[in-house]
């Protein structure tokens, strides 16, 4: 429903499906980890999304949206610590021995995921790169 008249784009939901499929966390604790680093990694393909976002979420209101979109990646990782979850891999014992796996498993068989860029295997592993 929330996708209902909009582009939406459910791929870092994949990518931590694979997380929480290998690892004991729970699907949210995994979001508050790969959502921040899917943003930075794709914040340049629909810079007006994610700026909306900082703006209207977190009163985020600096003269260059590239400012405003990273202040407001960076008020998202804070409000995810501030209710005590981690947001990055390395703090939950996750290392990079299993990025290639996660990678290939998030595409589920197809070429890529992802509706504001088109993640590929590579993508994914950057990703996960970001977050640990």
């Amino acid at each position: 429903m929330i996708s209902v008249g909009r582009v939406a784009d459910w791929a870092s939901h994949r990518i931590e499906h694979e997380i929480s499929a290998l690892y004991n966390i729970t699907h949210g604790v995994g979001m508050a980890i790969v959502f921040p680093a899917w943003l930075k990694y794709v914040k340049g393909e629909n810079k007006k999304v994610i700026e909306k976002f900082a703006k209207n979420v977190f009163c985020i209101n600096e003269d260059n949206i590239d400012k405003r979109i990273e202040k407001g990646i960076e008020s998202l990782e804070n409000f995810f610590k501030g209710l005590g979850l981690e947001v990055k891999l390395s703090a939950v014992g996750i290392g990079e021995e299993n990025f290639e796996l996660m990678a290939e498993k998030a595409l589920c068989g197809g070429e890529n995921i992802g509706r504001f860029k088109k993640l590929n295997k590579e993508d994914i592993v950057n990703i996960l790169k970001l977050a640990k």
